[in-house]
């Protein structure tokens, strides 16, 4: 029987990224056990490109299970799930029921991972996930609803969703809003729905003819930090995140088109309609004299536009770089080790330490985001965790008929030997440049738990300083 191939689930604590947004106050000298838990937002960001099939909810859970009990203390507040090739090109682009049978099961799956853990704990899981109905009209904004409707005019409604989950089965997680451009999508679960004031979202496609085969969906959330009761809720603190789910192109010799593919969305992943944005600006008095370019008394230099400036500075703050939003880009970015492709005679990563093969880790020098990012020809600003995890592409299945099971021990597998295996699935998230001095200032902090066995935790000051 011929081979199956399939990617890896590459989940927050295999690369160190189960974050902790921590509300610090101005003194700078905390430590992680003094964190405070009424004042810690907990994120987990998973990535998975599904190869266009439906996912095993079993199997899937047994990996999500894993993924919601390490380096961690409970269940994260929220849930972000980047999904990529979601369903076949035809369901993608078509969308709603077609569409909902692929997503569905990722709620299901995540449901009965996080049932699993409480049950472990003591705790019982039959929490509704129609919290978010109940609570819409208190918890979301008066200029979007959190569910079923669009805030962005970057692509035509078929080519997006804003969607419920379908499913009435009971579990701590409620979907918030889930959302695509073509075969790319991202959905986002809490476990209270009334902490989400606000949801925007957008998307830009590009790929084959710009049609969206390969592309980025962005979801920003404005989250109700306060620490009051329910009730309280709506006038306190808030935090604002930005999660954006990407697909780059393909191929090893495609690296300057990945980078292309970046500033596409940094270009083009605006969340409210530009045009909106930049309509006050002709919108001004009349020019003087003066003012007027082809009158003779205009300086012969040009001079700055103070509405000009500030209508740029209103649409940066709707792009992904926004001074006062988090950032985290997580996705299937596709960059390779090499620039060509294996030969017969090349040698190939071991999974497993072997004196006579070389491993994994030694490969990662060649990986070409590392070393794009480093020269600021993509991914520009942007920070990662130590990669401690095996490359997730291209793996294919040596047992294809064994039992699908609950668990994924008894799965064998291998490198296909017509790629090079690599770091294709990644995220990564906007850090602060080493220049900014905020030791007097108060600040917001991104925790990142450390790897398996390490008890070290690195602390980076967050991207909300630049908006002071």
């Amino acid at each position: 029987m011929e081979a199956r191939t399939s990617r890896q689930p590459v989940h927050s604590t295999d690369l160190a990224t189960n974050d902790y947004i921590e509300e610090a106050g101005s003194s700078a000298g905390k430590s992680a056990n003094m964190v405070s838990p009424s004042a810690v937002l907990d994120v987990l960001i998973l990535t998975f490109n599904c190869a266009k099939n439906l996912i095993e909810v079993p199997v899937f859970a047994a990996h999500l299970k894993r993924a919601l009990t390490q380096n961690a203390t409970g269940l994260p507040d929220v849930v972000v799930i980047s999904l990529q090739e979601v369903a076949p090109i035809s369901y993608a682009f078509v969308g709603s029921w077609f569409l909902d049978r692929y997503l569905d099961r990722f709620g299901e799956a995540l449901n009965l991972a996080a049932g699993r853990v409480l049950s472990e704990e003591g705790v019982s899981a039959s929490v509704p996930r129609s919290g978010i109905e109940d609570g819409a009209d208190t918890a979301g904004s008066d200029q979007e609803p959190l569910i079923g409707s669009s805030s962005s005019s970057a692509a035509s409604p078929s080519s997006q969703l804003n969607r419920r989950q379908h499913s009435t089965k009971s579990g701590p997680y409620t979907l918030v809003r889930a959302r695509n451009v073509g075969m790319t999508a991202i959905m986002l679960y809490v476990r209270e729905p009334k902490r989400v004031r606000k949801v925007e979202g957008a998307e830009c496609g590009f790929g084959m003819a710009e049609m969206g085969n390969k592309g980025a969906v962005g979801l920003r959330v404005t989250w109700d930090s306060s620490r009051g009761s329910e009730t309280e809720r709506g006038t306190g603190k808030t935090t604002e995140l930005t999660f954006v789910a990407a697909h780059l192109a393909a191929m090893e010799w495609n690296v300057h088109k990945r980078n292309a593919d970046w500033r596409a969305i940094v270009e083009g992943l605006i969340f409210e309609d530009p045009k909106h944005l930049l309509s006050s600006a002709t919108e001004g008095p009349s020019l003087t004299e003066e003012e007027d370019p082809s009158s003779d008394a205009a300086p012969l230099l040009p001079v700055s536009n103070p509405n000009t400036s500030q209508q740029l500075a209103k649409l940066h703050s709707h792009t992904i770089y926004s001074p006062t939003s988090y950032f985290f880009i997580a996705g299937d970015l596709n960059y390779r080790i090499s620039s060509t492709a294996p030969t017969p005679d090349d040698i190939f990563p071991s999974v497993t330490p072997n004196p006579e093969d070389p491993h994994y880790s030694q490969f990662f020098a060649r990986d070409q985001l590392t070393q794009e990012r480093l020269a600021g020809r993509t991914l520009h600003g942007l920070s990662e965790a130590e990669v401690k995890f095996p490359p997730t592409y291209k793996v294919v299945v040596t047992n294809p008929d064994s039992p699908q099971g609950g668990e994924e021990e008894g799965v064998t597998w291998r490198f296909a030997r017509h790629r090079w295996p690599a770091w294709c699935d990644r995220v990564l998230w906007l850090d602060v440049p080493p220049w900014v001095n905020s030791s007097s200032r108060d600040k917001k902090k991104i925790v990142t738990k450390a790897g398996v066995g390490s008890s070290s935790s690195s602390f980076v000051d967050s991207v909300n300083l630049l908006s002071g």
